[in-house]
């Protein structure tokens, strides 16, 4: 699968704890360059092969918020860092929230010089790694 990050700054690597916007920490991401461009003038391609992805949908953000807590993380209203550590430590490396795809482990991300074809992405429902 393709991915594109768009910023008003040319992408020049990643530093460790850099990239970190938003509620959830990550590196935001989009499958459309459309919307990747709606970001910002510069646009960085990426490749990402089979991972583990959750899709959010509008009301999986506090069911998340009360399995990490159950898992005993320290949740609150003003970060997801929380359920983005509980969700790394059960090999989730990423969130797709609407049209965005929120990276949550950056080693993932192949620059699209460095690799051959994609190989698709492995989605499947939060509720099923919830479960787990």
């Amino acid at each position: 699968m393709r991915l594109f990050h768009g910023s008003d700054e040319p992408f020049k690597g990643f530093r460790e704890g850099a990239q970190v916007s938003g509620y959830y920490p990550g590196f935001y991401t989009s499958a459309s360059r459309e919307l990747a461009h709606s970001y910002g003038k510069n646009v960085t391609e990426f490749e990402v092969e089979s991972i583990e992805l959750v899709t959010l949908g509008p009301k999986d953000g506090d069911e998340l918020k009360k399995t990490a807590s159950a898992m005993g993380h320290r949740v609150s209203q003003g970060t997801g860092a929380p359920e983005v550590a509980m969700l790394l430590s059960r090999g989730i490396k990423a969130i797709r929230r609407g049209m965005e795809v929120i990276v949550l482990d950056t080693s993932v991300l192949k620059s699209t010089d460095d690799l051959p074809s994609p190989t698709g992405l492995n989605v499947q429902a939060i509720g099923q790694h919830l479960a787990k």
